[in-house]
């Protein structure tokens, strides 16, 4: 054999190069090495590189990912060259990690949807989780067993006056009320519960300290609830022994009701005096009467109403004051402003309670409306100067200028 060759078997080889005899004859290759200097060296093809002693894809090799010796993480993945996330067993990668998706409360459904505080994922979707004995009642939980709006079960809801206890709702009683017949009731005030439950005072009577009694005036009988519409009604305006109560006449309708009437003179019944402070005549609203009203307007102040009722005309005036059944100067003072319903121009055309000019057809003047006032002249100043008002100059009526003219009511209501 020449050329460097030398005889292996039957033929000459370079044993620097030939794989079947690398060195020497005999030592052969592996399938995947050449015989590169008599020695055998490994040889990668296919697009693989050599690492250590074997061929690897960097690509796709995650203990060589990219080049050799850079190996990726546990779970991770070689692809391109470079280390990715994989994701098993149902789960889906959001951002660095592997989430449940259907019950990931981070990622409820889909990445990044966070459930709210005190909700769960499940299903792929947020729903609410009760803790601590409550149970889920539309969008939020509720104690059964506490919750006046969900008390028992959902949605059944307690009354205004009841407390949901033990999941029953009970009726609760702020004091001074108490528990009457499944409602609350002040028996201190309450007509049906005077006193004690069930103890109901009789039609016209008012509730007091706990005590059945005749109302002191009608506008208490007005606001404790026992109005029947204008009438007659029993008061005692003492508030004493209940056996002085007496019979008044009360209208329940006018600028929202509540007006005693004290002095009633109407035409063929004139009132048998002109003081409130005793009690004479027949109480009817057509009969002339009055009544003792010392201790509503007499003793302290109130609304004063004056009704006049001429050729069928009805005017009504009111002030704030204290009766005196003898006026003097000062002793009333017209209210701040016109009651509902009162124009000025009809009461100064029709009784002149505004000013001086009654009637378009009279003046005020002289010591009896420089003393009283406008407000006590209404044709001249007797008709409504309660002391003067049966002084004979009408004999079927009150008073109005002169002996032959009359009108038809003059009236005084307190409230």
């Amino acid at each position: 054999c020449a050329g460097g060759t030398v005889k292996c078997g039957g033929k000459c080889v370079d044993a620097q190069l030939d794989p079947a005899n690398c060195g020497s004859c005999g030592n052969a290759c592996g399938q995947d090495a050449v015989c590169s200097g008599g020695a055998c060296q490994l040889q990668c093809g296919g697009g693989t590189t050599k690492c250590g002693g074997k061929c690897v894809d960097v690509q796709l090799d995650p203990a060589n990912c990219g080049s050799c010796g850079k190996a990726c993480g546990q779970g991770d993945v070689c692809s391109l060259g470079a280390c990715q996330l994989q994701c098993t067993g149902g789960t889906t990668k959001c951002g660095n990690g592997c989430v449940n998706l259907q019950l990931d409360p981070a990622n409820c459904g889909s990445c990044g949807k966070a459930c709210a505080g005190g909700e769960i994922c499940t299903s792929g979707a947020c729903q609410l989780q009760c803790a601590g004995g409550t149970s889920k009642c539309g969008g939020k939980c509720a104690d059964l067993q506490i919750d006046p709006a969900n008390c028992g079960s959902c949605g059944k809801a307690c009354g205004k006056d009841e407390q949901c206890a033990a999941g029953v709702c009970l009726v609760h009683c702020d004091p001074p009320k108490t528990v009457c017949n499944n409602l609350c009731a002040d028996t201190q005030s309450d007509a049906k519960n005077c006193g004690k439950c069930n103890n109901a005072c009789a039609q016209k009577e008012i509730c007091s300290q706990g005590l059945c009694t005749s109302p002191a005036s009608c506008k208490q009988i007005l606001d404790g609830g026992k109005s029947q519409g204008d009438g007659v009604y029993k008061i005692d305006p003492n508030g004493g022994d209940p056996g002085d109560a007496f019979d008044v006449y009360c209208d329940m309708t006018t600028d929202g009701g509540g007006w005693t009437l004290c002095l009633n003179s109407v035409a063929g019944s004139k009132a048998p005096g002109t003081a409130i402070t005793t009690n004479a005549g027949s109480v009817a609203f057509g009969s002339g009467h009055q009544r003792n009203c010392k201790a509503l307007a007499v003793d302290k102040p109130a609304e004063i109403r004056h009704l006049i009722v001429n050729g069928g005309a009805v005017f009504n005036a009111q002030y704030t004051g204290t009766y005196l059944a003898t006026p003097s100067l000062g002793g009333w003072k017209p209210a701040a402003k016109p009651r509902p319903g009162e124009a000025h121009n009809d009461m100064e055309a029709g009784c002149g309670f505004t000013g001086c000019h009654m009637g378009r057809s009279y003046d005020c003047g002289g010591s009896c409306c420089a003393g009283y006032g406008p407000e006590w002249y209404y044709c001249g100043c007797w008709a409504l100067h309660p002391s003067n008002q049966g002084g004979g100059y009408c004999t079927t009526g009150p008073a109005c200028s002169g002996p032959n003219k009359c009108i038809e009511r003059y009236s005084i209501f307190v409230r």
